[in-house]
């Protein structure tokens, strides 16, 4: 996320509606993609602990996304590292 410049959705929002590049404030390294041999997603209810939760919404406040968007990111990145090191 470094050089990652914070801009509000409604800015974002205009910019896009106008056909400017965006990359600048967007974090490609943190992309989340459906299962690239299915394409599929598939909906989960998760219960989690407290500490978790305030961890993901702080770091959702600190790069402007929903705790959904975070808690996705977390889980996808252990998924890679999980079938990487099989």
């Amino acid at each position: 996320m470094a050089g990652q410049k914070a801009i509000s959705t409604d800015e974002f929002d205009a910019r896009f509606d106008a056909g400017e590049e965006l990359d600048e404030h967007l974090a490609w390294e943190d992309a989340v993609v459906s299962d690239p041999a299915t394409g599929e997603v598939r909906p989960v209810s998760l219960v989690l602990p407290e500490w978790v939760v305030r961890t993901a919404d702080a770091e959702a406040r600190a790069i402007n996304i929903s705790r959904r968007a975070v808690l996705n990111s977390w889980l996808a990145e252990k998924a890679r590292s999980i079938r990487a090191a099989t």
